[in-house]
This record gives C-alpha cells, structure tokens and sequence, in this order.
C-alpha cells in the first residue's frame, strides 16, 4: 500500500467509524505502484454497516460526506478522491481488476 495511505490509516479509520463504514479499500495506481507520475489520484471502495445508507440522503450520503472529509485529510497531496461503493462494479472486465488489485485500508471487526 502507498505511504501516503499508510501514514494517515488511523485517521481514515476514524472517518470511517464516524460514517458507519463496514469496509473500505483503496484501489487503482497506488495498489500498483504507479503514484507518484503525475496526477496523483485516490480511488476507494466502501461498504457500510447499513447497505441503504449510499442511496438516502443525496449528497449528504455518507459516502459523499466520507468523500469531502478523505479530500480534506489529504488536501494539498493528491488531485481527486473518489468513494465509489463496492460491489457496484460488475462490468466483467472491471470486476476481476478491483478483486486483483484492491487493499483493504479499514475493516470493522
């Protein structure tokens, strides 16, 4: 996993309490050793204790709110910070990539 992940994992964790995440993983370029050339991105995956809580809310989801929070605990770092849901990507030549490439920055026990 990156070392800009890594340093700010307890952080995360916290956000990840505060909006009822179940599981959260980073995937993309920094799974791969690829950041670092350019644009730096973050691409995370969340499942939340509550499986309705992405679709109530509009932009006040929690995975939006999560997302506002990741961008503001990395500002100045990176380019963009996306919080997509996981297991929403199930298009056959995504899927396989995500399970290949994904690290699990906070699993809730």
């Amino acid at each position: 996993m990156d070392k800009i992940v890594l340093v700010k994992r307890d952080k995360i964790a916290r956000l990840c309490q505060k909006y009822g995440v179940k599981r959260l993983v980073v995937v993309g370029e920094v799974t791969v050793g690829l950041s670092g050339r350019g644009r730096r991105d973050l691409d995370f995956l969340a499942s939340f204790h509550d499986p309705d809580a992405p679709n109530r809310g509009g932009w006040n989801a929690p995975q939006f709110k999560l997302a506002v929070d990741l961008e503001d605990l990395f500002e100045g770092e990176l380019d963009r910070v996306v919080v997509g849901i996981e297991g929403e990507y199930k298009h056959p030549s995504v899927k396989p990539w995500i399970e290949k490439i994904r690290e699990v920055v906070y699993a809730d026990s």
